[in-house]
């Protein structure tokens, strides 16, 4: 079988043509992936720095809610303390009516 050296050329020729075709497909696929990692790896970064914030919110948040007991409680206090006050207010009130009726 004798081949003709035109045919051996197109058959080399045909075979570079698939392989820089598969090249480029490679290449392209390459691409991709490395688009699809950086998207990742720019959704992994966002959500640490979103976990990170809601840390620090919660944090805030838990040293508020101890300032609004701690405010809770001293107005309880204070509440107490008026009341406390109303009735010695109360006390002396009719103490002073009782002096002034006996003056009378």
């Amino acid at each position: 079988m004798i081949m003709e050296t035109g045919t051996v050329a197109e058959l080399k020729g045909q075979l570079e043509e698939l392989q820089k075709s598969r090249v480029r497909q490679a290449r392209r696929c390459a691409t991709m992936f490395g688009i699809i990692s950086i998207l990742a790896l720019i959704g992994f970064v966002y959500g640490y720095v979103q976990h990170d914030e809601g840390r620090r919110m919660s944090e805030r948040a838990e040293v508020e809610k101890q300032q609004a007991i701690s405010a809770r409680d001293e107005a309880l206090r204070q509440v107490s303390e008026a009341e406390l006050a109303m009735k010695e207010l109360e006390q002396l009130t009719i103490e002073l009516e009782l002096c002034k009726a006996s003056k009378k």
